[in-house]
């Protein structure tokens, strides 16, 4: 079954209806017809979102984010992706950022916190749903945050818009992937269930970035890893102990 599926208790039918909208199909079960062979699904209960799989204890997703938002607002100016989006100090006003792989949305909500108007990208629909949930239920502290559902350079490719910070974070295109963490660890899951043809040509992919871009691209590298684009020097580099952000101002 290659479906997203979502499984619901009958008091929360409206919200798995509105975080689904975003897919062009997706199966919504009552949580007492859950099928014995599914390996992985998303349950909406009274706590909220949880992702249950074979290979990992249930994953609470209202707590995952609420821990992330509460720490991340404390510190917001000292993140090392603030640093290379705003080096000078803070936003003044409110731009607008794109996310191209916004994964479970954690650099997509330190953008947000840091004033920026941010559009979420992402191509796989259980991460998709997810991110469509956050931006739901988490408005009030995230209220500028949008995802859709879309492959990137397919989305750039129509897209006649242009934005103040292009964010790119290629580590599971790259195939390079640190899961020490839990959460890094679920992305990796949920994309090996729903296996994608990206396009992978990063020439095509910089033209198109320069094409919509008005300030910045940022692109996130592990310190080991070369630039994501090949003989292209980044104006400037935010480091820390084993990620760096490559500037490239447009």
């Amino acid at each position: 079954m290659n479906k997203v599926i979502v499984v619901f208790e009958l008091a929360s039918e409206e919200m798995a209806k509105k975080i689904t909208n975003i897919l062009p199909e997706a199966l919504l079960l009552l949580s007492s017809e859950i099928p014995a062979d599914i390996s992985i699904y998303l349950k909406l209960d009274a706590d909220g979102l949880w992702l249950y799989s074979e290979s990992f204890a249930p994953f609470h997703l209202d707590l995952f984010y609420a821990e992330f938002i509460a720490k991340r607002s404390k510190l917001i100016a000292r993140e090392l992706l603030v640093r290379a989006a705003n080096p000078k100090g803070g936003a003044k006003e409110t731009k607008r950022a794109l996310d191209l792989t916004a994964g479970l949305g954690r650099d997509s909500i330190i953008l947000t916190l840091a004033g920026y108007q941010v559009i979420m990208l992402e191509n796989n629909p259980y991460l998709a749903v997810i991110l469509n949930y956050l931006s739901i239920k988490f408005a009030k502290q995230l209220p500028n945050l949008q995802v859709i559902y879309a492959n990137h350079n397919q989305f750039l490719t129509e897209s006649t818009n242009c934005y103040d910070l292009i964010y790119y974070d290629p580590m599971f295109e790259d195939g390079k992937m640190a899961l020490a963490k839990k959460d890094m660890q679920l992305i990796d899951l949920l994309v090996k269930s729903h296996p994608t043809l990206e396009q992978n040509d990063k020439l095509l992919l910089w033209q198109l970035l320069k094409t919509h871009c008005q300030n910045k691209i940022i692109v996130k590298r592990d310190n080991k890893q070369q630039q994501a684009f090949a003989n292209i020097e980044p104006t400037y580099s935010i480091k820390g102990k084993t990620v760096r952000f490559d500037v490239y101002q447009c």
